[in-house]
């Protein structure tokens, strides 16, 4: 489990006009150790952002007033702050509403309901954090990017396996194949080649070539 934050703490804005969403988010980011705050809508996540400079901000797409395309195209605009992370949270995650993120300028997508572990990896890539754990009643310092690469053969999983992964790419569905990916990789280990590229592939928002990886071993 993640108990806190190496080093400074980020500051994260979450912009959801849903009031169980963003206090979702705010009471597990401030349980680890993130300055939190929050906005109802774009226009006021538009002028927080301006106000607080945070390092990350996560926002809905649709809500009232400016919803979260038009604010984020404002804050790239206005080069007020040019190296703020943007990651879309939407209960829609269809392959256009990922591009139509990635277009207006957010660096990543996560779709709703959040998958927590993808979360915190989002968090640890954009941010370049490092986690202190607890693992046997004591806390562990762990530095990701110092975990040995996985080098091993890809062996595809069951056919059955395939074809449901194939449907979510299809659907551009990232969370979904997040989580097929996690249930095969506690399935069995053998499997951790094969989900580690799709990982890979799903983390970076590349629904094509996700696509073609699947295709490939499809009979």
């Amino acid at each position: 489990n993640i108990v806190g934050i190496k080093g400074k703490p980020p500051t994260i804005l979450i912009v959801d006009d849903h009031l169980n969403n963003r206090s979702l988010l705010i009471n597990l980011l401030e349980s680890i150790g993130f300055r939190c705050f929050k906005a109802s809508n774009g226009k006021e996540g538009y002028q927080q952002a301006t106000e607080i400079k945070p390092d990350l901000i996560l926002t809905d797409i649709v809500m009232p007033i400016m919803d979260g395309l038009e604010m984020i195209g404002a804050i790239r605009k206005s080069q007020q702050l040019p190296n703020v992370v943007i990651m879309v949270v939407s209960a829609s995650a269809f392959e256009t509403d990922i591009e139509n993120s990635i277009k207006a300028g957010a660096d990543a997508f996560l779709s709703k309901p959040i998958n927590m572990d993808y979360l915190f990896n989002q968090l640890q890539k954009y941010l370049k954090i490092d986690w202190f754990y607890e693992a046997n009643n004591h806390l562990e310092s762990i530095n990701t990017e110092n975990l040995p690469l996985e080098t091993d053969e890809i062996l595809p999983p069951p056919a059955e396996v395939i074809e449901k992964l194939f449907e979510l790419a299809k659907r551009g569905n990232i969370h979904g194949i997040e989580k097929t990916v996690l249930e095969l990789e506690q399935r069995d280990k053998k499997f951790g080649p094969f989900a580690n590229e799709l990982r890979q592939l799903a983390t970076s928002f590349q629904v094509k070539q996700i696509r073609e990886f699947i295709k490939s071993f499809r009979g």
